[in-house]
């Protein structure tokens, strides 16, 4: 996803946007073995979106209000491998409280080749329990798809842990 600007929220002809990244964030520690982290990003109202990482993997939350987040299960729906998020979420559609949204997903399935990553386009209904619908693998178009998909996400099913 390729935002217009760095702000919190920008809104542009595509979407309205939000970042995983900045001030708007609070980062605190997870107490794991592994020096994990965990995240909390102001989203699109009334969403926020919990970042955990841990073990060269990211994991990615959504919490609606004060409501308990509600994982989307991105190493069971996409890819176990070593990964990671893009530093900006898409929020779909333009008009009225976000239906949907679509985050950048890198996955790295070649860990002696860490710049080699598999990169998709994640699109997740924001019902609850918020889910991924669709993953969109890189290519020509990419961003006008996962666009096109998340318009018409809350239609749609959710995506089974076999990718189907």
């Amino acid at each position: 996803i390729q935002s217009p600007a760095a702000t919190p929220t920008a809104e542009a002809d595509s979407g309205r946007y939000t970042q995983l990244v900045g001030a708007h964030c609070r980062t605190e520690q997870i107490g794991d073995e592994l020096g994990g982290t965990r995240t909390t990003c102001a989203g699109e109202p009334p969403y926020a979106l919990v970042v955990t990482d841990s073990d060269a993997r990211q994991a990615l939350a959504v919490a609606e209000g004060k409501g308990k987040p509600q994982p989307l299960e991105l190493a069971s729906r996409v890819s176990a491998a070593f990964s990671d998020l893009g530093d900006t979420v898409e929020w779909r559609p333009l008009e009225g409280a976000p239906t949907a949204m679509i985050v950048r997903f890198n996955a790295y399935d070649t860990p002696d080749q860490p710049e080699r990553a598999t990169s998709f386009l994640v699109v997740a209904k924001l019902e609850r329990p918020a889910c991924i619908v669709d993953v969109v693998p890189a290519g020509p178009d990419q961003n006008a798809k996962a666009r096109d998909i998340a318009d018409r996400a809350a239609g749609m099913a959710c995506r089974s842990n076999d990718g189907s």
